[in-house]
């Protein structure tokens, strides 16, 4: 058996190494009914109904201190559909008067569903009712599911779609999950990150079940899966899990310590997490991702109560926006072709100035809190930031003279293009703040697309820092956000720059330890 490598696309970050395990397997356990008996399976569906709800209440006392408000909200969900007699008379209609079995009936009602469901958002609404039939099916068997790979100490989930209870429901000795489908905003990538458990879709596992799978490493860092790997493959990514392990236990941050960190967040349900101590904010919200969990853009009032939620929740601690960062690589719309080089960010908005000022209303009526900064993304020239000053002042104007409160709000400009870097003191005469984000600009000034260094390049430190500089004689507010932001030893190498506001990813808050 040879080694193997295939690329894949990160949801949650992470190293894995174990032995596969087809989730698809499960729909082959069948139940013992060689006698079929509608009232016996219609007793079987009800007690299975009434177990799936006690377990439910169970999880959500189980999980009362965690800060994983999003499993709260997809556990109400299932709730609500354990208790929705449409669905459930459905499924009885079937027992009863087909004659079909529990399982089956499922099956039947998912795809008449998939069939005449159209609209993206009851298309999601489905996978929930998917995820529910799962759970009351775990209820019937005699046979578990789990009781296939119990005895393994490493297993590695594959599956073309990786539902919600796969993660919540897991045992200790999964590891990670491959997928075929599966969005970074999809409740289970939040739900896989939260958990710092490692999660890479775009993966064919059709493909992959048909061949002699012994071993899997699942590199959730650089975007991969190794297949069979070899001896000298395993022992190196047995010392990176090491190397990784160590960089968590070793970083820590004294009390005296001037350093701020906020978090990155892609989701509203993510935004809990800044509310602890020792996190000071959000210092990006990648607002873009809204579209992904809507299926579309969101409409400006919905908007409004999504970063009205978040700034209420956030009290005095600032809640920083990044404007829809679409375009180039990022076609969350799928409205036109694109390469790495077609319009994106702040050029994008501009070409698309209802989406640009639907967007600026929504964060202006969320400003009464007085919390919340908005961040110009993708700039390569000052133009774009004067077009989008000056959107700002007359939405204003419109607002007083339709006596809609507002408060003043400091406005931001990311620098992750090396034009930005280069015209750094003159875009600082225009804003606010200035936010380093090192992603992009580690991609277009080293023409180099993996983030992943053993070093910074030198390059790519001398324009931070002298981005820094300028930043510092300006006595404007400086963050810097991004996978360098948030790697130990960097931070270390940024700090010597006198770079304080530090925006870093979620999974990275269990390596501050003030």
């Amino acid at each position: 058996m040879m080694q193997q490598e295939l690329d894949a696309f990160v949801l949650s970050e992470g190293i894995a190494i174990g032995k596969p395990f087809f989730l698809e397997e499960e729909s082959e356990i069948k139940l013992n009914s060689s006698k079929f008996d509608s009232s016996k399976e219609l007793t079987k569906f009800k007690r299975a109904i009434n177990k799936s709800k006690k377990q439910i209440i169970d999880l959500k006392k189980h999980l009362s201190d965690d800060d994983l408000h999003i499993t709260f909200e997809i556990l109400d969900t299932h709730l609500e559909l354990l208790n929705d007699p449409t669905l459930l008379d459905a499924v009885e209609e079937k027992i009863v008067n087909e004659n079909k079995g529990i399982e089956s009936s499922f099956n039947e009602i998912i795809e008449e569903y998939k069939n005449k469901i159209k609209d993206p958002f009851f298309k999601e609404r489905i996978k929930d009712i998917v995820d529910v039939f799962k759970r009351i099916s775990s209820h019937i068997r005699v046979i578990k599911v789990e009781d296939f790979y119990k005895d393994e100490k490493s297993i590695i989930f594959l599956s073309s779609e990786i539902i919600p209870s796969d993660i919540y429901d897991v045992k200790e000795n999964v590891k990670a999950f491959i997928s075929l489908n599966g969005s970074f905003a999809s409740h289970a990538a939040i739900l896989a990150r939260s958990r710092g458990v490692p999660f890479i879709s775009k993966v064919d596992v059709k493909k992959l079940k048909s061949k002699n799978l012994n071993q899997i490493i699942v590199d959730g860092i650089n975007g991969k899966i190794i297949i069979n790997p070899t001896q000298n493959t395993l022992d190196k990514y047995l010392i990176l899990k090491e190397k990784k392990k160590e960089e968590k236990i070793n970083f820590n941050i004294k009390k005296n310590d001037l350093t701020k960190f906020f978090i990155n967040i892609t989701s509203a349900a993510e935004a809990k997490k800044a509310l602890e101590d020792k996190i000071s904010g959000i210092g990006l919200f990648r607002s873009e991702f809204l579209i992904l969990e809507n299926s579309g853009i969101p409409p400006s009032n919905k908007q409004y109560l999504i970063y009205k939620k978040i700034a209420k929740e956030l009290k005095d601690k600032p809640f920083i926006i990044r404007l829809f960062d679409l375009g180039a690589d990022k076609n969350f719309l799928n409205n036109e072709e694109v390469d790495f080089f077609s319009k994106r960010g702040a050029k994008f908005l501009i070409k698309n100035p209802k989406i640009l000022k639907n967007q600026l209303i929504a964060i202006l009526k969320s400003s009464v809190y007085k919390n919340i900064k908005i961040l110009i993304p993708f700039v390569t020239s000052t133009y774009e930031i004067k077009y989008i000053l000056k959107l700002i002042e007359d939405i204003k104007e419109d607002f007083k003279k339709k006596n809609i409160e507002y408060s003043d709000i400091q406005i931001g400009c990311m620098i992750e293009t090396p034009a930005a870097a280069i015209e750094c003191k003159e875009i600082l005469k225009l804003v606010d703040f200035i936010s380093i984000g090192t992603n992009d600009l580690s991609r277009y000034t080293l023409a180099d697309n993996s983030l992943k260094f053993d070093e910074i390049p030198s390059a790519l430190f001398k324009l931070i820092e002298s981005v820094v500089k300028v930043a510092k004689r300006s006595r404007k507010d400086l963050y810097i956000c991004g996978e360098l932001a948030s790697i130990p030893k960097f931070i270390e190498q940024f700090k010597e720059l006198k770079i304080e506001n530090f925006s870093i990813n979620i999974s990275s808050i269990s390596q501050i330890d003030f």
